[in-house]
């Protein structure tokens, strides 16, 4: 069940070959916008990477180098 509209102003689906978003244009708040992250057959994280990046650059939440603290994606190795 997609996340809609009505919840947070982004309606996120995943689809088949990853993620399409669909929100208000920035300026006019009218125009829908639609974006996809397609997912890359090499690298199964890359759209679920991408997928938060944006979600922070949408919400104005992941801060600059300039704040105290911010939040960041980070990758890391597993174990064994």
């Amino acid at each position: 069940m997609p996340l809609t509209l009505d919840d947070f102003g982004i309606e996120i689906k995943n689809v088949s070959n990853g993620y399409t978003l669909r929100f208000p244009h920035p300026e006019t708040g009218e125009i829908w916008v639609e974006e996809v992250i397609e997912e890359d057959e090499h690298d199964p994280l890359a759209a679920p990477e991408k997928l938060l990046w944006r979600l922070m650059e949408y919400f104005t939440f992941g801060g600059t180098k300039h704040d105290k603290e911010r939040l960041r994606v980070v990758r890391e190795k597993g174990g064994a």
